[in-house]
Order: structure tokens, then sequence, then C-alpha cells
């Protein structure tokens, strides 16, 4: 999978599609204050960047996933085969309680849709980079990071 495709479909068309739709009824001063962004299919690929939360919800024993969870194409069913029992909604709240979002985010390497978001937050709220997320030196998604340049 690459950063131009979700489950082998091109995201180009459907990201100008919704900077299209956005650009059209915003009012020009505010264009560049609104962002689209693409996270992965299943929210749930976050948990394996963090697995310690998983487990001490789920009473399982998984590792952090090796490689971008943004690339795990059936999170849930993982979740299922590791508890059969896991319930995505009452499960995942607890475990995104206990989700550590500078774990998920601290390699400069992996998880550039879910960076290019919180590049774009940090530059919204006009704070500068730091290097918690790896806001400075971490991987962007190509499709939607450049936004972030975009705001006044």
């Amino acid at each position: 999978m690459t950063w131009s495709t979700i489950d082998g479909q091109r995201i180009e068309r459907p990201f100008e599609r919704y900077r299209s739709a956005l650009d059209n009824v915003m009012p020009k001063n505010y264009q560049q204050r609104v962002a689209v962004h693409f996270l992965v299919n299943m929210l749930e690929a976050y948990y394996f960047a963090h697995a310690e939360a998983v487990n001490a919800v789920l009473g399982t024993n998984l590792a952090d996933f090796e490689g971008d969870v943004e690339t795990i194409r059936h999170p849930k069913t993982s979740l299922k085969q590791a508890e059969p029992n896991f319930d995505e909604i009452a499960d995942g709240r607890k475990i995104v309680e206990r989700l550590d979002l500078d774990k998920v985010l601290d390699n400069p390497d992996t998880c550039a849709s879910l960076r290019a978001l919180f590049r774009w937050c940090w530059r919204a709220k006009r704070e500068d980079y730091s290097d918690r997320f790896q806001l400075r030196q971490g991987t962007c998604s190509p499709i939607t990071g450049h936004q972030v340049e975009e705001l006044p």
C-alpha cells in the first residue's frame, strides 16, 4: 500500500472532491482554515502501535506492530483473533483511554496520515512544532500534508 491508495483505491480524487467542496462553500478568507484528512479505514489499527494498552484491557499478550500500523488491512479481525470477545465499542473506549499517542507517533517513519492531522492542528493553533509526535521531522501524508503549509 502506498500513500496514494487506500485498500488499492486512489485517494487523490476523493481528496480533491472533498477539498473542492469545502473551498466552494467556505468564504475565501476561511478556506485555508479547514482541512481534509484521511486516517486509516479502521482506527483500531492505531491500537497496534501501543499493544500494552490493548493487553491491559483485553488480557492479551500482543506485541507492538513492527511496521507502519496505517498499513494494517483488517485490525478488527486481528483483535478478534487475539480476543474473540473483543467489543469494539466497550473495549475500544477503554483502549483509547489508555492509548499513548506519544508512543503511537514516536517513529518518524510511520503514521504519516495521523501526523499530518496533528501537524495541521499544531499549525492552526499557531504553535511551533515540537519533537513531540515527531512533528518536526516525521513523515506526513503527501496527499493531505500540504494543507499544513497553506495555513495562514
